[in-house]
């Protein structure tokens, strides 16, 4: 089985691989072998889609990192240049701290997703018979005392996200004179387990939702219609039903979903950021790949894989042309720099799909050029017997994993490759 799961990888990895290789050169190149480091956050759709962005970058050839991230002391950290990416920001949650650094220049938004998003309270369809005006807000009140809990009471409850997924729940209580008490949970895991255990005995709840989301595929329930949402309503406490008190109004109904890096990207990572610019998801496909972590139980990295196995025809549509030139600037081009003249090592390696089972510093199907490097350290005509087998393939060195064959590749072009990757000894 574990045979047949890395053979299925090493599949996935070298379609990757020729589809980023039958793009169009460009002139990107000489780009930074630093890490780009991905901000990863605390609910599903972010987690896999990190993921998949990651997956891609790092076929592509760039070294990849994935750090958790506070959802709004993130911006600071990505203005600051320590994280570099974020794939999901919210309208509705994180509009403020976001627009913060895009106002100081010390991030750069990189588009929009199609995908519109809604984060507010949220009800399962079997409430409508608990509290029968719903989804209109002002039937709140009537039912505040069939959501009362021990910690609540007289107060009906509501269950919202955590304190970092920053929505002014408390004011808007107070400006609609609304019997409730905020809770705030830990993790959205917690949000759902809460819901698992009200559905199956069908006891009141009122909770913290969003779109898109996987919940409405296995929990079917309606957000509650509080008054339309302006920016006025957030900042003037003329405007609305209350005018003595702002936030007297639900969330974004129609928000949207952006993508940003830090501002010095696109200089340092030209070809990643191009890659960036061009990711982009509805909300139906956002629910999906949330789904496959969710309800399929899979782990953000088991998701991203499922999600790019099942979807090549969206995301090599993101591949621009500079996905076939990329050179970063590490041994592979200072290899390049010294051999004017000759075809690049690291083009022949890509030409011939040695970068879909191979990585310089990272074990992928087959081991990095570093460790095959370190093998044949001090070895007695190394050059040689590696570029025998890179011809002629072979199997039990690096484990039961066959590398096959590579008729394609002539002598020369296997002596400069064995070359090149004898020069990265340590």
């Amino acid at each position: 089985m574990k045979l047949m799961i890395k053979h299925h990888a090493c599949i996935l990895r070298a379609l990757i691989a020729v589809a980023i290789l039958q793009l169009a050169p460009s002139t990107f190149a000489g780009e930074s072998a630093d890490p780009i480091k991905i901000a990863i956050n605390n609910w599903s759709s972010q987690q896999v889609l990190s993921h998949v962005t990651g997956n891609l970058l790092s076929r592509i050839g760039y070294n990849v990192e994935f750090h958790p991230a506070d959802t709004q002391t993130q911006f600071q950290t990505i203005g600051n240049g320590n994280l570099h990416v974020q794939v999901e920001i919210w309208e509705g949650t994180m509009a403020e701290s976001f627009n913060q650094q895009l106002s100081r220049q010390r991030m750069v938004g990189v588009g929009t997703h199609r995908a519109k998003t809604r984060e507010d309270w949220w009800y399962p369809e079997y409430m409508i018979d608990i509290c029968p005006g719903l989804p209109n807000w002002k039937a709140l009140n009537d039912c505040a005392h069939a959501l009362a809990t021990p910690e609540t009471e007289p107060a009906g409850r509501y269950l919202a996200g955590p304190m970092d997924w920053e929505r002014p729940d408390r004011e808007r209580i107070e400006a609609l004179k609304l019997n409730y008490t905020v809770v705030n949970v830990p993790n959205s895991a917690t949000l759902w387990m809460e819901l698992e255990r009200a559905w199956q005995k069908k006891t009141p709840i009122l909770l913290m939702n969003w779109t898109p989301n996987w919940v409405d595929t296995k929990y079917p329930g309606s957000f509650v219609e509080f008054p339309a949402h302006t920016p006025e309503c957030e900042n003037d406490a003329s405007w609305g039903l209350n005018p003595n008190l702002t936030h007297d109004c639900g969330n974004p109904v129609e928000g949207w979903l952006k993508k940003a890096t830090w501002s010095g990207f696109q200089e340092k990572w030209s070809c990643a950021f191009a890659v960036l610019s061009k990711i982009n998801l509805g909300t139906r496909q956002l629910a999906a790949a949330a789904s496959l972590a969710e309800i399929d139980e899979m782990s953000p990295e088991e998701a991203a894989n499922r999600w790019i196995s099942e979807n090549s025809n969206i995301w090599k549509t993101w591949l621009p042309s500079c996905t076939k030139s990329l050179v970063l600037m590490d041994s592979v081009a200072a290899t390049a720099a010294a051999a004017p003249g000759q075809e690049s090592a690291e083009k022949i390696a890509k030409t011939n799909n040695c970068l879909a089972c191979h990585s310089v510093d990272k074990k992928l199907v087959g081991p990095s050029f570093n460790d095959i490097a370190a093998k044949y350290f001090n070895t007695p005509e190394a050059t040689e017997l590696l570029s025998e087998k890179i011809i002629a393939g072979g199997t039990g060195i690096w484990g039961d994993i066959p590398m096959p064959a590579n008729p394609s590749v002539d002598n020369e072009q296997a002596k400069q490759l064995a070359t090149w990757i004898l020069s990265l000894k340590p």
